[in-house]
């Protein structure tokens, strides 16, 4: 997967278009927006959207969802994800987790195009936060993760604690983006946006 062609990719998946629906305006005055926003994101972080667009459809799901973002980064970044688990748990446990909690359906073909859900419109957002109170231009894997972890009630974020994963113990991690994040309260409370506030 090449770099343009990733960004091409990510484009049409973070299009929140209804199927069969052209967007019109509202997709000419968001693409630039989207566009800037993903022009941040390096390699790695780019893969966990192109793989979580992957997954949701591997499980027949109608939106991309947190926890296929969680699996896209397990897949693009688990030695991240390991590093911060309190748990000896591999990453086929925790697909199992997620699988034996969501419904699953037939198959969706890859030329598909699936809206996200307003979960990760949320993540998407925060991790654009987490990068900005670090005063840093590049968003990385850490930072998607800091992003599923303040959506604390999704399943993706259930999962991350029950395995011991959180804000504080990315901050104690020798060499990840924790110990740079601001212990400001209004940037570690869950999301109060409405949908439409977010990245679309």
């Amino acid at each position: 997967m090449d770099a343009q062609f990733s960004l091409d990719a990510i484009l049409t998946i973070i299009d929140d278009r209804k199927p069969g629906t052209t967007g019109g305006s509202r997709r000419a005055n968001s693409i630039e927006r989207r566009m800037d926003m993903l022009d941040r994101y390096n390699e790695s972080a780019r893969r966990v959207i192109f793989y979580a667009r992957l997954e949701a459809g591997r499980f027949g799901a109608p939106n991309i969802e947190t926890e296929h973002l969680l699996l896209g980064l397990m897949q693009a970044d688990w030695n991240l994800v390991r590093t911060c688990l309190t748990s000896e748990v591999s990453a086929e446990s925790i697909r199992a987790e997620i699988s034996s909690q969501t419904p699953q359906s037939k198959a969706i073909p890859q030329n598909v195009d699936l809206p996200i859900s307003d979960e990760c419109k949320h993540v998407l957002a925060f991790t654009t936060e987490a990068a900005d109170a670090m005063g840093l231009v590049g968003i990385g894997t850490a930072h998607l993760l800091l992003g599923l972890l303040r959506e604390e009630h999704s399943l993706a974020a259930r999962i991350l604690r029950e395995h011991g994963v959180s804000v504080d113990r990315i901050h104690q991690e020798p060499g990840s983006v924790g110990p740079l994040l601001p212990k400001r309260p209004c940037q570690l409370r869950p999301c109060s946006r409405r949908p439409t506030d977010c990245p679309s």
